[in-house]
C-alpha cells in the first residue's frame, strides 16, 4: 500500500489536500483499486471504512470469469478448465507432465466446461461399477487423465499423487459465473458506447474493472442507470438494473434490441484515472 498526493481543494482562502489510497491487487485480480479520503459521487463512505470493505473483497470475494474468458485459454501452454462453477487454470499440469499420454482428454476440453466429468454431490470423478468385475472404477469415457488411477494394479503406477488436481485449490482461479449478460457503457462527456459481457455476480467495481481498457480514467466518472446514482459496492441488480433475458425470451424478443444502458458523468477528477 502507498499513499500518494492527491488533488487540492479549496474551500475560500483555505487549501486542503486530499491524498488517496492505492492499493495493488494479486494478479490475478488483474486491477488497482483507488481510495480517496474525500467525498466521491455514488461512494459515500469514510475512507476506512471504504478501506475496510477492500480487504474484506480481497479475503474472501474470487474472481468471476465468462464462459468466453475461460474459452481464450485453449492451448497447451496456456489451458484453463471450469467444472461446477469453478475455474482451474491447468498450465502447470500441463508443464508437469509434459508428453504425458494421460494429458490428452484434457487438452481436447481446453477452455471449455467439463462438469460432465464430475459428481456434483461429491466433487470427485463419476464413478460406475464395471459389469465384468463388480468393482468400482472410474468412468472415463473421453480416456483415463492425469491422477485417475488405472482399473486394475499397475507396477509402473504411483499411488502416492497428493492431490488430485480437481481437488487442488493451486490451480483454482475463480468461479465460472452462473449467468453472464450484457450492458451498454456510454460515456456522456464523449458520447462513446461500448458494449460489455459482464457477470451477474459482479459489482460495479469489478465491472469498472472490465471497463478500464476502454477509458483509463473510468474511476473519474460517476455511475447512473436511470439519472440513478449507482452503488459500486453493488451488483446490477442490486442496483435496480433489471435482467429481462428470461422474459424476453419468452416473449421471442431479440436480447440484443434490449440492452441496459450505463451512463457515465465526468465529475473533473482525474485523480482517480
Amino acid at each position: 500500500m502507498k499513499i500518494t498526493a492527491g488533488k487540492t481543494l479549496r474551500s475560500g482562502s483555505d487549501a486542503v489536500r486530499r491524498p488517496s489510497v492505492m492499493i495493488k491487487l494479486p494478479p490475478v485480480c488483474g486491477t488497482r483499486i483507488w481510495l480517496s479520503s474525500g467525498p466521491r459521487p455514488g461512494c459515500q463512505l469514510p475512507a476506512a471504512t471504504r478501506l475496510s470493505r477492500v480487504f474484506s473483497v480481497l479475503m474472501q470475494r474470487p474472481r468471476f470469469f465468462t464462459p468466453s474468458e475461460v474459452a481464450a485459454h485453449n492451448t497447451e501452454a496456456d489451458l484453463w478448465v471450469s467444472f461446477l462453477g469453478k475455474v482451474l487454470d491447468l498450465s502447470p499440469l500441463m508443464s508437469r507432465y509434459e508428453g504425458d499420454v494421460l494429458l490428452l482428454p484434457i487438452m481436447e476440453f481446453a477452455g471449455k466446461d467439463i462438469s460432465s466429468w464430475f459428481d456434483p454431490q461429491t466433487k470427485d470423478v463419476r464413478k460406475y461399477v464395471d459389469p465384468l468385475t463388480s468393482c468400482v472404477r472410474y468412468y472415463t469415457p473421453r480416456g483415463r487423465f492425469v491422477h485417475v488411477p488405472p482399473a486394475g494394479p499397475r507396477s509402473d503406477w504411483d499411488t502416492d499423487v497428493g492431490e488430485p488436481w480437481w481437488r487442488d485449490p493451486r490451480y483454482e482461479v475463480g468461479r465460472l459465473s452462473a449467468k453472464t449478460r450484457w450492458i451498454r457503457v456510454i460515456n456522456t462527456l464523449t458520447l462513446q458506447e461500448q458494449l460489455l459481457q459482464v457477470c451477474s455476480e459482479e459489482t460495479l467495481d469489478e465491472i469498472l474493472t472490465r471497463y478500464l481498457p476502454y477509458n483509463a480514467h473510468a474511476r473519474s466518472y460517476t455511475w447512473k442507470h436511470h439519472g440513478d446514482v449507482l452503488d459500486m459496492s453493488k451488483t446490477l441488480s442490486d442496483n435496480n438494473v433489471p435482467d429481462d433475458d428470461e422474459e424476453l425470451d419468452q416473449l421471442g424478443i431479440d436480447r440484443d434490441l434490449y440492452v441496459p444502458a450505463i451512463f457515465l458523468h465526468f465529475n473533473d477528477d482525474l485523480t482517480e484515472g
